[in-house]
């Protein structure tokens, strides 16, 4: 469904974290978002939401008045990632370890490594 949804042209908003964070750092990256950038190769354009931790807790109920920045990095193509193997699953995990990489350059506070 969302390699159909660039198929068309159209932008993708993908968030590659398993859960909610506990402590509100970025969670190691899923590997589908490896393998849709290698079925795609469509560009990427890294970005990071500080604030909505603080905002909405994970246990919370409702959310609390506080103030939430979105940054965004420049476009990268995703050959600039890493190796573009469709039936790599190791190749898929790395290309979310270095996107996950260049998240926390942007200012994303990270905790624990990447899913092995």
């Amino acid at each position: 469904m969302a390699g159909e949804v660039l198929e068309r042209g159209n932008v993708l908003v993908w968030f590659p974290e398993e859960w909610r964070s506990l402590d509100g750092t970025v969670q190691p990256f899923l590997p589908g978002i490896g393998l849709l950038l290698a079925q795609s190769r469509a560009p990427v354009v890294p970005a990071v939401i500080e604030g909505t931790f603080e905002a909405m807790p994970r246990n919370a109920r409702v959310p609390r008045p506080h103030r939430v920045v979105v940054r965004f990095g420049e476009p990268i193509p995703a050959e600039k990632l890493g190796r573009l193997e469709p039936d790599d699953r190791d190749a898929h995990k790395a290309l979310a370890a270095k996107l996950r990489e260049r998240v926390a350059a942007l200012g994303a506070p990270t905790s624990g490594p990447e899913r092995a």
